[in-house]
């Protein structure tokens, strides 16, 4: 991509985001069974132009070389989710007016993804489905290092996936009700529970299957398969609102959804499915909901 010239009311503001612009690395996921990835969040100063329209994010693997576009809109901080581990991504930043005038880039940083020094594996989430308990298991490798309590929810709560569902830049944890179909998120602080959020209410014969941004906005979306057709769907979150819900396709009920991951490194999530009464294994490629 090519930036525009840079608007004249943001000149100071690209002066200093030249050297402003900070990556911080965060967010180790809770639980590695639906096929977490590495994330990393960046953040900048914000702009006080009167004419200012928003900021976008370029990435990609090649330095000055940018696959990918996310527009962050007017917030400062913005979370890059689904990053394939041990790969090296480059990130710049421009600025745009109402009018649609783009800034030429900001100096480019790089980043290469991992879950962090200290926890170079994914921890796990479990839970009693007969009590409700809910704990996590911290890990080292293959090691159980530590076993920490988080809370008791009554069994009929499911938990159905884990993402940055509010921008902080730590995973949160997606449930559902399965008799009422009733969609939640719990806010988390590391391993507590600081906050609720209830979603939509979506009946039972759907099953929430993964969480991945499926269409590349930085922000996590939700998976679903409606077990009787074998529907496929995605709804594009924006937070804990419903933007849109999108048809993705329709498998026989015997194929089963068993992760959501990055599984070609083309930083997009991709669907694992197993066959039930066969035991095939198989992976869907994704272009965002294009298999």
């Amino acid at each position: 991509m090519t930036a525009k010239a840079t608007p004249s009311s943001l000149v100071s503001f690209l002066r200093f985001l030249l050297t402003a612009l900070l990556v911080l690395v965060v967010s180790t996921p809770l639980f590695s069974g639906r096929g977490s990835c590495a994330q990393v969040t960046l953040a900048w100063d914000p702009c006080n132009a009167a004419d200012l329209g928003g900021y976008k994010l370029y990435y990609g693997t090649a330095s000055r070389n940018y696959t990918f576009t996310i527009n962050a809109g007017t917030q400062t901080t913005l979370q890059v989710t689904g990053l394939n581990e041990g790969t090296t991504y480059y990130f710049a930043a421009t600025a745009y007016t109402t009018t649609g005038s783009e800034s030429d880039f900001s100096t480019e940083v790089s980043y290469t993804a991992s879950h962090g020094p200290t926890s170079p594996t994914a921890n796990i989430f479990i839970r009693n489905t007969t009590t409700g308990a809910n704990g996590v298991w911290y890990m080292n490798g293959i090691t159980v290092t530590q076993g920490v309590y988080v809370a008791t929810i009554p069994p009929p709560w499911q938990i159905g996936g884990v993402g940055d569902f509010n921008g902080d830049g730590k995973a949160d944890i997606l449930s559902r009700q399965a008799q009422s179909g009733d969609v939640a998120v719990w806010y988390m602080n590391g391993t507590t529970i600081t906050g609720t959020t209830y979603i939509n209410t979506i009946p039972p014969p759907w099953q929430i299957e993964g969480v991945g941004d499926f269409n590349g906005d930085g922000k996590p979306d939700i998976l679903w398969r409606q077990t009787q057709s074998g529907d496929v769907a995605v709804w594009y979150m924006n937070g804990t609102t419903v933007t849109r819900g999108v048809y993705v396709a329709t498998i026989p009920p015997l194929w089963q959804i068993e992760g959501v991951g990055d599984s070609n490194g083309d930083g997009k999530p991709d669907i694992l499915w197993r066959q039930a009464q066969s035991g095939d294994v198989a992976v869907w490629y994704m272009n965002g909901i294009t298999v």
